[in-house]
C-alpha cells in the first residue's frame, strides 16, 4: 500500500517584497552619526528568526551589520585558530544569502562598516581602512592608518559627514581624517587607546577618545581641537551624543559632559565595558561588567532601573520602540522593557558575543562568534518545497554524525520528511545521541541547526492532539495526518520558527 503526502516546507524566511527601507537604513555603527542606538519603528516582539546565515566557517562577527535598503553589509574576523579566510561580505537582506565577499586584505575586520555614496568604508585585521563599492564589493582604495595592527586591527567604525571620513587607530589613539578619495587631510595621536572605540559626530564637531586618557571634540571644517575633557581612567566606549550632552563610559563610571564646552555634568558609578550608551527620551541605557544593563536619568545620571542578564554586556544596546535588544558575553539575545527592564524575550545563540543590534525595517541583526548573522523579526514564511510526495513499504537508512546508522519506515514522520527531503533537494541530518531511549532527533533542515536551547521539534495533528513522546522515527502515521517539523523550544508556537508542514493522504 502507498501513501501520498502533500507536504510544504515552509522556511522562516521573508518574501522579496517584505523589506524596504520604511523606517530607514542603518548605515553605521549605532545607527546614525551621533551614535545613539535609538532607531525609528518597533523592534520584535518575540524572537521569531528569520534567517541565520554563516557568515564565516573559522571566525568571528565581532562587529555590527549596517543596512541599506535590501543589502546587509557585515564583517568577520579571525577566530584562535587563525584559519581560513576571512572577510566583509555582503548579505541579501531578505533571505541572508550572501551576494558578494570581500577578504579585506585576507583576514577582514571587526569594525561595524560605514554605508555612503555608494559606497563601503571598514577597517580591515591587517591595519588598512578600505572603500569598496557598495554594488559588486570591489576595492576602491585601501590605506594603511594603523601601523602595528596588533590583535585588533582598525576595529574602530568609520564615520563619514559629508566628503570626510573619520577613523581611530588603536596602537597610537589616532584620529585620521580622509576624504572619499583616501587621501589623509589631518590626524592627531593621543596614545595608545584600549580598548578600541569610535567617533561620534553632531552639528560640525566630531568626538572621539582619546589615549591621554582625555574625550576630544574638534571642529569638522578647520580640524580645531574645540576642547579636551580629562578623564580618570581608559574611555572604553564610543561617545554617544543627544540632549546637547555627550555620554561615555570608562571602567569605573558613566559619565556626562557638555557637548560644547567639554565641562562635567554628572559622574555615575559604573562597572563598564565596551558596551556603548543608547540615548532615547531622556534616559541612557549601558551594559555593565557584572551583567547588567543599567537604565539612567539622562539629566542628573540617577539609576531608573536595573536588570540582570546572564553574563557580561559588551555589546551596546539599541532602543526600538518600546524595547531595549541586547547581547550578553554569554552569548544571549535580550529583548527588555524600556521602562521597567522586564524581560520581554530571549535567545540563545549557543556562542559568545561582542556584537551589537542593529535595526532596520522591523528586522534586529546581530553577529555571534560562532560565525552566522542573526536576523530577527515578527514574521516571515516561503514555501521553498510544496507538491505531493509517495510513500511505500520500504525504508531509509539515516546516518546520524556519530556514524551509527539507523533503519527509517517510510511510513512514520521521519519517514515522511525524508522522502520530502528527497523531493525537494533539501539535506536532513540526525542526532543519535538518544536513540536507545527516545529514537533519532533531527539535527538539521536544509542547514539550519539545531543550537542551544532549540531543537527540531515534530507535532503529529497540532495543536487538537497532544505533541508525541517519542522519535520521529517511531511515529507512525495514519491517513489525513498532519505532520508538523519546527524549529525551536516546547514553550514557542510552532508559527514563530522554520517549519515542515505535511498534510497525508492514501492511494490504493
Amino acid at each position: 500500500m502507498i501513501r501520498r503526502l502533500a507536504l510544504a516546507l515552509m522556511m522562516g524566511l521573508i518574501l522579496a517584497s517584505a523589506i524596504s527601507p520604511a523606517f530607514g537604513d542603518h548605515l553605521t555603527f549605532r545607527g546614525d552619526a551621533q551614535r545613539t542606538g535609538n532607531v525609528s519603528g518597533d523592534g520584535p516582539a518575540a524572537p521569531v528568526l528569520l534567517w541565520r546565515e554563516k557568515v564565516t566557517a573559522k571566525g568571528y562577527v565581532g562587529g555590527s551589520a549596517s543596512i541599506s535598503g535590501e543589502r546587509v553589509y557585515v564583517s568577520s574576523w579571525p577566530d584562535m585558530s587563525y584559519q581560513g579566510e576571512q572577510a566583509l561580505g555582503c548579505l541579501d537582506a531578505r533571505d541572508g544569502s550572501v551576494l558578494w565577499r570581500n577578504p579585506l586584505g585576507g583576514k577582514g575586520g571587526a569594525s561595524t562598516p560605514a554605508v555612503s555614496r555608494g559606497l563601503v568604508f571598514a577597517g580591515s585585521w591587517y591595519g588598512d581602512l578600505y572603500c569598496l563599492d557598495a554594488e559588486t564589493g570591489e576595492t576602491v582604495w585601501n590605506r594603511t592608518v594603523e601601523r602595528d595592527p596588533q590583535w585588533w586591527g582598525v576595529a574602530s567604525s568609520p564615520l563619514v559627514i559629508g566628503e570626510l571620513v573619520f577613523v581611530s587607530t588603536f596602537s597610537d589613539g589616532t584620529l585620521h581624517v580622509l576624504d572619499l578619495e583616501g587621501d589623509e587631510l589631518w590626524n592627531i595621536s593621543t596614545g595608545k587607546i584600549d580598548p578600541y572605540t569610535s567617533p561620534a559626530a553632531e552639528e560640525g564637531r566630531v568626538y572621539f577618545a582619546g589615549g591621554d586618557p582625555a574625550l576630544y571634540c574638534i571642529d569638522t571644517s578647520s580640524f580645531e581641537i574645540l576642547w579636551r575633557a580629562p578623564t580618570n581612567g581608559p574611555i572604553t566606549t564610543t561617545p554617544g551624543i543627544g540632549g546637547g550632552r555627550a555620554y561615555f563610559a570608562t571602567r569605573e563610571d558613566l559619565r556626562a559632559l557638555d557637548a560644547s564646552t567639554g565641562e562635567e555634568v554628572w559622574v555615575a558609578p559604573l562597572k563598564g565595558t565596551t558596551s556603548s550608551p543608547a540615548i532615547s527620551s531622556g534616559r541612557v541605557y549601558i551594559g555593565t561588567d557584572d551583567g547588567r544593563l543599567a537604565c539612567l536619568n539622562a539629566s542628573d545620571g540617577s539609576l531608573v532601573w536595573s536588570a540582570e542578564v546572564d553574563s557580561s554586556v559588551r555589546s551596546s544596546p539599541l532602543v526600538a520602540g518600546d524595547r531595549v535588544y541586547l547581547g550578553s558575553h554569554r552569548g544571549v539575545v535580550y529583548a527588555l522593557n524600556r521602562s521597567d527592564g522586564s524581560e520581554v524575550w530571549r535567545y540563545e545563540t549557543g556562542a559568545y558575543l561582542m556584537s551589537s543590534p542593529s535595526f532596520s525595517d522591523g528586522v534586529l541583526y546581530i553577529g555571534s562568534d560562532d560565525g552566522c548573522l542573526y536576523a530577527f523579526g515578527e514574521e516571515g514564511s516561503k514555501v521553498i518545497f510544496e507538491g505531493e510526495v509517495l510513500l511505500g513499504d520500504g525504508r531509509f537508512n539515516a546516518a546520524a554524525e556519530d556514524g551509527s546508522v539507523r533503519a527509517v519506515d517510510e511510513r512514520t514522520a521521519l519517514g515522511a520528511l525524508m522522502k520530502a527531503s528527497e523531493v525537494g533537494g533539501f539535506e536532513i541530518t540526525f542526532d543519535g545521541s538518544y536513540v536507545d531511549d527516545y529514537g533519532l532527533l533531527v539535527r538539521s533542515i536544509d542547514g539550519i541547526e539545531a543550537r542551544a536551547g532549540e531543537f527540531w521539534i515534530y507535532w503529529v495533528n497540532y495543536p487538537e492532539e497532544p505533541m508525541p513522546s517519542e522519535g520521529p522515527d517511531r511515529f507512525p502515521l495514519e491517513e489525513g495526518d498532519r505532520v508538523l517539523f519546527y524549529l525551536g523550544d516546547r514553550s514557542r508556537s510552532p508559527q514563530d520558527f522554520f517549519r515542515v508542514e505535511m498534510t497525508t493522504g492514501w492511494e490504493g
